[in-house]
């Protein structure tokens, strides 16, 4: 049996409208209204809109002029659809028989409501977070630069200025230094700009070239303000709308009437008396680093999308914290054996470097990242970026993914999940190329990162 296929105007497949097609007497031909009629030989098929078409009774059908619907849908065959409305309606055309009678049109049912879509899990949702000790001695920040963004932070230096409060300054003899200023490059972390109190010490603002050197005029300024507003004791804010917002997608580069009401929450809207000095606060315990991501690794599918490398691994043992970048940095590293590589060439047994961890200089601070520290004797899925210290990163914003090794339940579901994602990553246009694909001899830094 032919099967009867044809296009949205009746024309059969593959004929361009307008050209006569004969057909064998007694052969089904489908008029532009999607009703099947019966040709005599030698009538043409898939003849223009308005054609008329005589049928084996002898009487002559004129379709509408094309363009004109009618109002009742004409019935579904397979073979024989008209054009579908959505790929429903095409699967219900394949699954229907050729030789079907035509169903007696049902009313169409009023469209489902579609369902909320799901919320992504997120790493570090931004939300209205405490406010931070800052690095604010008396009414004076006294900093030291030494950074190529210099012309962002005057201009954000001017602007938090303008509010009256504290007076952000460049060090001089007479003057501490509050807070240090400096750069780093490194691809194997997520974030843009970061502000780290150090307890007795200088606190550090640091910004990361590896993102903001392909970034705006105007983002760059809404990094610098932002890590600022951390010097200034400003916390996160849940809005976007704020240059304090978590990550980069801020639509503020400078202080917004947000971020005024905030800073006037904690300073005041009057001229307020000298704060006590920040460095006895912070002898009592300092913050967390405050990050502004660049890139996001809160699902399977960006984390993938973003590493070089994706792979279930044990953790083996603990070795211990380091520090990289001029002591800017802080890192605990692991030894974690290689169970089974999901992307990119890891394996055997290999260093990890999470950021953050216990400063050994100050017990009493805990500088963790976003995500939990790895357990010795746990395995995990991991999402890294190798790095030319020799190993692999497991950046501040991903969160390991442990797998289940209780009795009795699957420990193939997380790295199944994974797997798809590694075949369908999501990469975002922050996600700028890793150092290691720029690497001359990247089979070189895989070696320097394994453990013998």
């Amino acid at each position: 049996m032919i099967r009867e296929r044809s296009t949205p105007n009746g024309t059969p497949a593959g004929t361009p409208t307008g050209t006569p097609v004969r057909t064998p007497a007694g052969t089904p031909v489908r008029t532009p209204t999607g009703t099947p009629v019966r040709a005599h030989a030698g009538t043409p098929a898939g003849a223009p809109a308005g054609t008329p078409v005589r049928t084996s009774a002898g009487r002559t059908r004129r379709p509408p002029p094309f363009g004109i619907r009618r109002r009742r849908p004409a019935p579904r065959l397979a073979g024989a659809c008209l054009t579908a409305a959505s790929l429903a309606a095409a699967a219900l055309c394949a699954a229907t028989p050729a030789h079907a009678s035509p169903p007696t049109p049902a009313p169409a049912a009023p469209p489902a409501a579609a369902p909320p879509p799901a919320a992504a899990p997120q790493a570090y949702a931004c939300a209205d977070e405490p406010n931070t000790s800052g690095s604010v001695d008396g009414s004076v920040l006294a900093y030291e630069l030494a950074t190529k963004y210099t012309a962002e932070w005057d201009r954000a230096r001017v602007e938090w200025n303008a509010l009256g409060k504290v007076d952000i300054k460049p060090d001089d003899p007479a003057t501490t230094t509050d807070v240090d200023v400096g750069d780093v490059d490194r691809s194997d972390v997520g974030w843009s700009g970061l502000w780290q109190n150090n307890g007795n010490g200088a606190d550090a603002i640091t910004f990361n070239d590896h993102y903001l050197r392909n970034y705006t005029a105007d983002e760059k300024r809404g990094v610098v303000a932002h890590e600022i507003g951390h010097a200034l004791k400003l916390g996160h804010r849940a809005s976007p709308e704020a240059v304090m917002y978590c990550n980069d997608a801020r639509t503020a580069y400078g202080p917004s009437q947000l971020d005024i009401d905030h800073y006037r929450s904690i300073w005041g809207a009057s001229q307020a008396a000298p704060e006590p000095a920040r460095r006895a606060v912070a002898e009592t315990g300092g913050d967390p680093p405050h990050h502004t991501y660049a890139v996001r690794l809160d699902t399977p599918a960006r984390a993938c999308g973003w590493a070089d490398d994706v792979f279930v691994g044990t953790v083996v043992a603990k070795e211990g914290t380091r520090r990289t970048n001029g002591g800017r940095l802080l890192w605990t590293t692991y030894q974690v054996e290689v169970v089974s590589t999901l992307k990119g060439k890891v394996s055997g047994s290999v260093r990890v470097a999470q950021e953050g961890g216990q400063d050994p200089r100050h017990p009493q601070q805990t500088t963790a990242g976003h995500a939990p520290e790895l357990e010795v004797g746990r395995t995990y899925v991991l999402a890294t970026r190798i790095a030319p210290d020799g190993w692999h990163t497991a950046p501040s914003n991903f969160t390991p993914v442990p797998v289940q090794a209780d009795e009795g339940s699957s420990a193939t579901d997380a790295p199944a999940a994974w797997a798809d994602a590694v075949r369908h990553p999501e990469h975002q246009n922050g996600a700028y190329p890793s150092d290691l694909s720029r690497a001359t001899d990247p089979q070189a830094w895989y070696t320097k990162a394994r453990i013998n």
